[in-house]
């Protein structure tokens, strides 16, 4: 990196190897900078957004920064999770946001089950049965091999008001 300091992927390596040994503020100051050489990239926003809502206490910037990640590529629908997670477990006065951002993404991903699930498990966890029944019944639909959703699907249906 001495001889190349705009070697992108390196950076991340870096930053990644950085957090991995449980140097955060390192981490944090590499992702930075490779914020700053390719700021059009989702990376190491996203990497950010993580160390600052699990590992480094700080949920305002961890929220800027998947914000920025989504704005630099709102194709991938694990930042809308990232989003939405930190939402539900780090904001407890906004776990609304959680639902609010997962029906967005769901706008934009409209059968992806990798967002169906979580969001038809939240609507379970916070007794909101009958919208539970109805994002299950939309992942069966789409997996109708994963037997868990079914049978989450099926003691709902036991439950149902």
């Amino acid at each position: 990196l001495q001889s190349d300091s705009d070697n992108f992927g390196d950076w991340l390596y870096l930053g990644v190897l950085k957090k991995g040994a449980g140097d955060y503020e390192g981490s944090r100051d590499i992702f930075i900078y490779a914020g700053q050489i390719r700021p059009q990239s989702s990376t190491p926003f996203a990497n950010l957004a993580d160390l600052y809502a699990y590992f480094l206490n700080d949920p305002i910037k961890a929220e800027e920064n998947i914000k920025k990640a989504i704005a630099n590529d709102s194709d991938d629908y694990n930042l809308y999770l990232s989003l939405a997670d930190i939402y539900r477990y780090k904001f407890p006065e906004r776990q609304g946001m959680y639902e609010q951002t997962l029906l967005e993404a769901m706008v934009k991903f409209p059968d992806n089950a990798n967002l169906i699930a979580p969001l038809a498990a939240y609507y379970r966890d916070v007794n909101q049965t009958p919208k539970a029944i109805e994002w299950y019944e939309k992942l069966v639909k789409l997996l109708p091999a994963n037997q868990e959703a079914k049978q989450d699907l099926a003691e709902l249906k036991k439950i149902k008001p």
